[in-house]
């Protein structure tokens, strides 16, 4: 993966949705991951909350916070590209934070890399979930045409 260029696949698409409470949030994800058919190799999806340190009166990054956070993601699939498989479904950015969504081949895999990451992101609060998603129900919402 080319971690200096990744969102800049011509497979990635913008998404605008709103959360529970009616805000506008948006979505950046890889519409190639609808073509994959051996989901069940990548069964656990780890959910990355990256919440923002400066913000707007909407609550999403200034424009520094902003850079700030790439450069967080891309730490983060490093990382990831020294433990496990995985594959790299995109984010959202909902006030407050961005949502870092990956699909991985084993969660002790993913634990150790994110065990190497909380020494990384000094004083931002990130927080980290793994859950099993054989089907990448956690995603479909986005991949369906």
């Amino acid at each position: 993966m080319d971690l200096d260029n990744y969102l800049e696949k011509d497979s990635f698409n913008m998404f605008e949705f709103e959360d529970d409470d009616g805000n506008d949030c948006f979505a950046m994800i890889d519409m190639d991951l609808a073509k994959v058919t051996n989901k069940v190799a990548f069964p656990y999806l780890v959910w990355i909350e990256a919440h923002y340190l400066e913000k707007d009166k909407n609550g999403f990054p200034t424009k520094e916070d902003a850079e700030a956070i790439d450069q967080l993601e891309k730490l983060i699939l490093k990382k990831f590209s020294k433990t496990c498989s995985f594959k790299f479904a995109g984010h959202t950015a909902i006030p407050n934070f961005r949502e870092i969504i990956i699909y991985v081949d084993a969660a002790d895999k993913a634990q150790v890399a994110i065990n190497r990451l909380k020494h990384d992101v000094g004083d931002r609060q990130v927080t980290f979930d793994i859950e099993e998603d054989p089907t990448w129900e956690g995603i479909a919402g986005f991949l369906e045409d």
